[in-house]
C-alpha cells in the first residue's frame, strides 16, 4: 500500500470516527445555540439567535430576530441533521407555502458544530453553534 493510500485511509477513519462520536453525542436530547447573520435580498442582513432542540425523534429550530424579537418555531421529525440534511417545509395557517429550507450540522470540535441553512431560493446562512446534551 502506498503512503498516499495509507494517508487517505487514515483521514477517512478520523472523519468516520468523528461522525460516529457526533452521532453518539446526539443519541439523546441535545440543544445547540448561537447566532447567525442572514443576508436579505437588498444587501442588508438580520441577526438571529438560534436554538436547535434535537433528539432521536426530530428537531425544533427556534429563531429569534435580534432587532424585532420576533420568534419563529419550526419543528419536524427528520433526524438526518448530522449525516446529511433535513428539509423543513414552511406552513402558514396550516397550509404549505411552497417555501422551504434545508439544514444540517457538521462537527468542528466536541461541542462546536457548523450549521448550514439553505433556502429554496438558494440563499444560505452559516454559523457555528455550541451543542450540549440536555
Amino acid at each position: 500500500m502506498t503512503a498516499d493510500r495509507i494517508f487517505i485511509l487514515g483521514v477517512m477513519a478520523i472523519v468516520l470516527s468523528g461522525t460516529q462520536a457526533a452521532q453518539a453525542r446526539f443519541a439523546g436530547p441535545t440543544t445547540c445555540t448561537g447566532q447567525m447573520a442572514f443576508a436579505n435580498d437588498d444587501g442588508t442582513s438580520e441577526t438571529y439567535a438560534l436554538e436547535l432542540n434535537l433528539s432521536p425523534r426530530g428537531y425544533e429550530v427556534v429563531s429569534t430576530n435580534i432587532a424585532t424579537r420576533e420568534v419563529i418555531r419550526d419543528a419536524g421529525t427528520c433526524t438526518r441533521y448530522l449525516t446529511g440534511t433535513c428539509r423543513h417545509d414552511i406552513v402558514v395557517d396550516g397550509a404549505l407555502t411552497g417555501n422551504f429550507y434545508s439544514f444540517g450540522l457538521q462537527a468542528v470540535t466536541d461541542t462546536s458544530f457548523s450549521y448550514t441553512e439553505t433556502w429554496k431560493d438558494g440563499s444560505v446562512g452559516r454559523t457555528v453553534l455550541t451543542c450540549q446534551a440536555d
